[in-house]
């Protein structure tokens, strides 16, 4: 079950070598799973008016609608790819893409 890990009472301590302190966060393994199916949700809703007739429409949308479009896409990108690089321990690039999309 995607949702099994992120009860409240499901924590996991992270140590921080050489430190006394340990940090608690919620074990949210499963989310960019979640994140992905929202994803593919959202491209399945917009297929029948945009994703469908891409690349040849049948009237051109406007270049404001092309910006939003890939924007979107973008954004959910970084949405799936943010809690998959915190699971796989890449905080720098997670900072990093955290810094270039705010």
């Amino acid at each position: 079950m995607i949702f099994a890990n992120m009860a409240p009472e499901s924590k996991t301590t992270i140590a921080n070598p050489g430190s006394k302190v340990s940090i608690q966060r919620p074990a949210v393994k499963n989310l960019g799973y979640f994140f992905s199916v929202l994803a593919l949700f959202t491209l399945l809703g917009f297929f029948k008016t945009y994703f469908g007739l891409f690349p040849s429409f049948n009237e051109r949308p406007t270049a404001l609608v092309q910006v939003h479009a890939f924007i979107m896409i973008l954004w959910l990108a970084v949405l799936i790819a943010q809690p998959v690089l915190i699971h796989y321990r890449k905080n720098r690039i997670h900072r990093l893409a955290s810094l270039l999309t705010s």
